[in-house]
């Protein structure tokens, strides 16, 4: 290999250094000789070239010796250095990302510029200049949706007292139709007991007979009671308050206080009630939902004039929804009319009724939809014209 490049050295007129074997080194295999030649000035036609090998064995035996105080001062500049780059590394990164965190922490909104950068230059200026105009883009985009909420709560405010009003505006509608209904219902019974009264002052009649009569004109009597009570009960101001409700006892009297009215006393009015638990709503709400699909049943099978019976089927069943939790199903059900397929869309519509003028506002179902709306329930309609028509509630059980 010497002689190898001596020669190349010599033709090249360059010099040659190469290593050859192996052998171990200080921490690893490394080259065990070193090979170095060299040109020699010579004539222009002749040339030469000088080499020598020299081993690496006794350069490791010396570094070896020295390795002891080589790691040494390794280690002491690896520990010098890495006490330097942490003492830099806090100061320059560490100490501006705490005060970045704790200016964040203690941000209130109410000053101007946040974060104050050490150096303007530096990437942590920049970095506080950047989060400054952050802030106050997300401070300007806070205050429009504060305005924003302000102007929904102001809004809210005023579709709770417009439905509130739109409830007691078909509340008194519905009060002033039953009551026009009862005052004939309670001047008959007022008669009757009128007469009832005459007979017991006449001395010449049994002591039978007498306590007949006195039954007779106290039931007569506590129906008118009962009647009046419940039109009171009725007209009581809507609190919206959701609670257990007896919905048989509902239902019966509402049935009792529609089917009283004379006009519709040729209708038949049939219960089937299939439950055991209450319901959870408004009391309230609720009979003002019952009566109203009961006085649109009446309508509607008044309307119609069929010669056959004229009924209203009144259903109450326990059941589960689609997402299955127990409910509470009731329908009102009548064999009127009908609605034609181009109103059913806007049955639910505010102050939309196929009703003559004078006989209804139009707020019925609407202000019955937001009712069981908020007791989480639904309701829904389904008519066929010239068949009838069934109104469907859905109401939470109470657990």
């Amino acid at each position: 290999q010497l002689d190898h490049i001596v020669r190349r050295a010599a033709l090249s007129r360059h010099d040659v250094i190469r290593f050859s074997g192996a052998s171990w080194g200080v921490f690893t295999f490394t080259d065990r000789y070193l090979l170095v030649a060299v040109p020699v000035a010579g004539a222009a036609t002749s040339s030469a070239g000088l080499g020598m090998m020299i081993e690496l064995q006794p350069i490791y035996r010396i570094i070896k010796g020295k390795k002891e105080i080589i790691f040494w001062y390794m280690l002491v500049n690896v520990l010098f250095l890495t006490i330097i780059g942490f003492f830099r590394l806090h100061r320059s990164i560490v100490r501006p990302l705490e005060r970045l965190v704790k200016i964040s922490e203690t941000y209130s909104g109410e000053r101007g510029q946040v974060f104050f950068p050490e150096s303007k230059g530096g990437e942590f200026g920049q970095l506080a200049l950047a989060l400054n105009s952050l802030i106050f883009r997300v401070e300007e985009d806070r205050k429009k949706l504060q305005g924003t909420v302000d102007s929904l709560e102001i809004a809210n405010e005023q579709l709770i007292m417009n439905r509130n009003e739109m409830i007691r505006t078909e509340k008194f509608a519905a009060i002033g139709r039953l009551s026009a209904g009862l005052a004939h219902e309670i001047g008959n019974p007022i008669s009757i007991v009128q007469g009832y009264l005459e007979l017991l002052r006449q001395s010449d009649i049994l002591e039978e007979e007498r306590r007949q009569f006195s039954s007779r004109a106290i039931a007569e009597l506590e129906r008118i009671s009962r009647l009046i009570h419940q039109l009171l009960d009725f007209s009581r101001s809507f609190t919206g308050k959701l609670e257990p409700v007896d919905i048989k006892a509902l239902l019966d009297n509402l049935i009792e206080m529609v089917s009283a009215r004379q006009e519709v006393s040729s209708i038949s009015f049939v219960k089937r009630y299939m439950i055991q638990r209450d319901v959870v709503a408004n009391p309230d709400g609720l009979k003002q939902v019952i009566l109203n699909c009961l006085l649109n049943a009446t309508d509607a099978v008044q309307e119609k004039g069929t010669q056959d019976l004229a009924e209203i089927i009144v259903t109450c069943r326990e059941e589960r929804s689609k997402e299955d939790d127990p409910v509470v199903h009731i329908t009102v059900m009548d064999n009127g009319g009908g609605i034609k397929k181009e109103d059913m869309e806007k049955i639910f519509d505010p102050f939309f009724t196929t009703k003559e003028p004078g006989r209804g506002t139009g707020l019925g179902l609407s202000v019955s939809y937001s009712i069981i709306e908020a007791a989480g329930g639904r309701i829904w309609v389904e008519s066929e014209e010239g068949v009838g028509t069934t109104v469907n509630i859905e109401l939470p059980e109470n657990a």
